[in-house]
């Protein structure tokens, strides 16, 4: 059942992180219907405000930041909340899965359970935009996507989700992979994944052409783990750019498909690690994961420079027992994006 999160027509008194000027002046936002139609100086509470309290949010001068975009999560499969347990598999990429496999119907991976507690703590410290790889692999098949999206409804228009149908365990090595990932395409998974094609299913040009093949067929877009190091992991970033230019890029551009290519960030400072690479994203939005997903804003009790100046609204710093920030606005229709966080005192 999804959770309805009504708008609230003012938030008053939080500072804008624009400049240090703004971030030192108290500021009330008006909205209408979800979204935010004026900022204004903060009213004094000696002077009242428009509307009852069951629709202003004080936002107690806390600072209004955009909110925080995910970009590489794995909210179906996390051991977030499970007791601590020492890994106890063999080391390497490849090791970490046959261990994974192994575990996960012991740890009840995927569960509505286990998503939901991802989902509560990511929320809870500032995130509003996600794009989680989901496994799809013989043993699974879409369980875990439709986890997924029963767990995201819960959050209504709060939360922004982009799905990626995730083969950890290979696509051309095992039978039947590859028909899953359509499954997920036509179901409505917005990307595609892969993983390491060189050096897990030892063919990188048989795997990168299948699934760039299956994106482009379902309009869809690609998001692949790539570990492999070096001129590898180089080599196989050039063979998607080859293979995305060689795609019927005319066609793409009548159907409104934008394409985009990037990374998540090289994890390696001497660059022997290769990047999660992207392309042909469906809809307006381009395929670099960073830019996927909408932008929102939070106010958060703490400020990047201090000290700072105080607004008169503002006498003295928020209390460490005050609630977490509040998410407030996007930067594409400034819409109103209700924050659910615990208290401070309770973190």
């Amino acid at each position: 059942m999804t959770t309805h999160f009504p708008a609230p027509r003012i938030v008053r008194n939080v500072r804008l992180g624009t400049s240090a000027d703004a971030e030192a002046t108290a500021v009330d936002l008006h909205l209408d219907d979800g979204v935010i139609t004026g900022i204004h100086p903060a009213a004094r509470a000696s002077d009242g405000a428009p509307g009852g309290a069951e629709d202003t949010v004080d936002g107690r001068c806390l600072l209004a930041l955009p909110g925080l975009v995910n970009t590489h999560a794995h909210i179906d499969k996390s051991w977030w909340g499970l007791p601590w347990q020492s890994y106890g598999g063999e080391g390497g990429t490849e090791g970490r899965i046959r261990h994974e496999r192994a575990r996960r119907d012991e740890l009840g991976i995927p569960s509505l359970g286990i998503t939901q507690r991802v989902l509560t703590e990511l929320v809870r410290h500032g995130t509003t935009a996600i794009r989680t790889h989901v496994d799809v692999d013989p043993g699974l098949g879409l369980r875990g996507i439709e986890v997924v999206r029963e767990a995201v409804a819960d959050y209504g228009d709060a939360l922004t989700v982009e799905v990626v149908a995730f083969p950890q365990d290979g696509v051309l090595r095992r039978p039947g992979v590859l028909e899953m990932l359509a499954d997920a395409a036509r179901a409505g998974a917005d990307h595609l994944g892969g993983l390491d094609p060189a050096t897990i299913d030892r063919d990188p040009v048989g795997q990168i052409d299948a699934v760039l093949a299956l994106a482009a067929e379902h309009g869809v877009g690609v998001d692949i783990h790539l570990h492999d190091p070096a001129e590898l992991g180089a080599f196989q970033i050039e063979l998607i750019v080859d293979r995305t230019e060689a795609l019927p890029l005319v066609e793409l551009d009548a159907a409104g498909v934008r394409r985009g290519f990037g990374t998540d960030g090289i994890r390696d400072r001497g660059a022997r690690t290769a990047p999660v690479a992207c392309s042909a994203s469906r809809g307006s939005t381009p395929a670099h994961p960073a830019s996927c997903a909408t932008t929102t804003c939070a106010a958060s009790s703490t400020s990047p420079r201090e000290p700072r100046r105080r607004s008169p609204n503002c006498p003295r710093a928020a209390s460490s027992s005050a609630p977490g920030p509040i998410s407030c606005c996007s930067t594409r229709r400034m819409r109103w994006m209700p924050w659910c966080a615990l208290p401070r005192a309770t973190r």
